[in-house]
């Protein structure tokens, strides 16, 4: 009900559809009526989230702050949704393991996106910085436990970029 108005923030903790409690599908028809306007979405969690669960994400177009993180069957081809939410300011991917160079090549057309976390994206390699390097905006990265990129290539990032930090 506290939904019913206008939804500026939701957190579902995906543990719970795994359960059967709810589906994701449920909740963003729900959420996509015109008079909610949803901000920021906290999907993480239960690795239940696909890639084409991602395409509903489309009918959120004022969403800033997006956590998809410990969703490990998102391969990226799914982010290719998300990277036409022209708002969006904060991604977190922590933990997606599955994750790949050319499914983040989907963000670039993210010019507002000022902080990216992709720790623990085991499959992503130097090959991912050349996208992570067209976004204008970017200025926290997150690479812990990134182990198929090579520091000399995050340090070139630095240097060749406006980040301001890149924990790796």
């Amino acid at each position: 009900r506290a939904l019913a108005a206008r939804a500026l923030a939701l957190d579902v903790a995906c543990e719970r559809a795994e359960k059967g409690h709810w589906r994701w599908e449920s909740i963003a028809s729900y959420l996509q009526h015109p008079e909610r306007d949803v901000l920021a979405l906290d999907l993480s969690g239960g690795g239940s989230l696909r890639d084409e669960d991602l395409r509903s994400l489309e009918a959120f177009p004022n969403l800033h702050t997006l956590d998809l993180s410990e969703n490990s069957a998102i391969q990226g081809s799914g982010l290719a949704s998300v990277g036409r939410l022209a708002r969006l300011g904060f991604l977190s991917l922590r933990g997606c393991a599955a994750l790949t160079d050319d499914g983040l090549a989907h963000l670039e057309g993210l010019d507002r996106l000022a902080s990216l976390d992709l720790g623990g994206c085991l499959r992503l390699t130097d090959r991912a910085l050349s996208s992570l390097a067209r976004l204008p905006s970017l200025r926290f990265l997150f690479l812990e436990g990134c182990e198929g990129i090579d520091p000399a290539a995050v340090a070139r990032l630095r240097r060749s970029s406006n980040l301001q930090w890149v924990g790796h």
